[in-house]
Parts: C-alpha cells; structure tokens; sequence
C-alpha cells in the first residue's frame, strides 16, 4: 500500500478531504448506495478479506462482498472483530464452523499474501483493482472506464 495513503488519512489537506468526501456521497447516490463514514477508519479488514476467499470458494463471493460493504460503509460496524464478520457470513448463508476455521487457518492467510504480492507484482497497490486485457483499474472512481472497455470491447 502507497505511504501517501496513511499520511493523507493522518494529516488530511482539508480542501482534499472535503473534496472527496462529496465525490463518496456523489459516487453513492450515482450507484444508489448508502454510504456514511464509519467511525473506525481506516479499520483492519484483514478477517473480512479472508473471508472473501472463503465465500469465493463458496461460490458466494458477490453476496458476502456486498454484506461486508453494507456492514461497514452502511452501518459504520466494526468489520474488524470477528463476530460481525460471522454475521456477514451467516446472513450470507455461509457454514459458519467451516467460516470461522478456514478465517483463521495458515490456508488463508497464505492465500491473502499470495494474492496481494501478485497485486503489487501486477503494479497494484490498492483496492478496489480491477484488470482487464493488460490494463489496469484502481478505485471505484475508475468502474465506469472499465465498463466502457467491456461493453465497447476497446482495445
């Protein structure tokens, strides 16, 4: 992850924070979302991405993805501590034993370090990072150029 991220969120340059503070609330009514800025932030979301590879694996990815956001950016919750991740994943319609142990198995954690290295390998340094025929997307800012290059076929 880029420093300037972290030292941003430390020290924010007020005209930048404000700035994109109403390009959320703009980008959330364009999607219909409801976003709010959580109380925790940034926040450790390492469980909720394990438990990403988890409901991948499920088949279940978009559904606890989208519980996870709405946890979150709707509810401001704590998706750091587990039991709101468990939450998610039983609203998910997730095993919760198997959930829970896969979390916190060697498994995912290899698994996450694994994909985040090919990330930065890739030239990738944040999320959300999308990838399509060689380039690359990063922020949610930019979903609406790789929309355009997949119905367009561009490139």
């Amino acid at each position: 992850m880029n420093k300037d991220v972290y030292e941003f969120r430390m020290n924010p340059n007020p005209l930048k924070l404000k700035y994109s503070n109403s390009d959320l609330n703009l980008w959330a009514q364009v999607r219909k979302l409801n976003i709010s800025m959580p109380k925790i932030f940034p926040i450790n979301s390492v469980k909720a991405m394990r438990g990403c590879l988890f409901a991948d694996q499920e088949q279940c990815l978009p559904v606890f993805a989208k519980g996870v956001f709405d946890a979150y950016w709707g509810h401001g919750l704590d998706i750091s501590e587990e039991s709101i991740i468990m939450g998610v994943s039983e609203t998910s319609g997730l095993p919760l034993e198997k959930f829970q142990q896969y979390i916190n198995s060697q498994e995912a954690k290899d698994l996450l370090i694994s994909n985040t290295s090919e990330l930065m390998n890739r030239g990738g340094f944040g999320s959300p990072t999308f990838f399509y025929q060689g380039h690359m997307f990063f922020g949610n800012d930019r979903l609406h150029l790789l929309e355009e290059m997949i119905q367009k076929k561009l490139c």
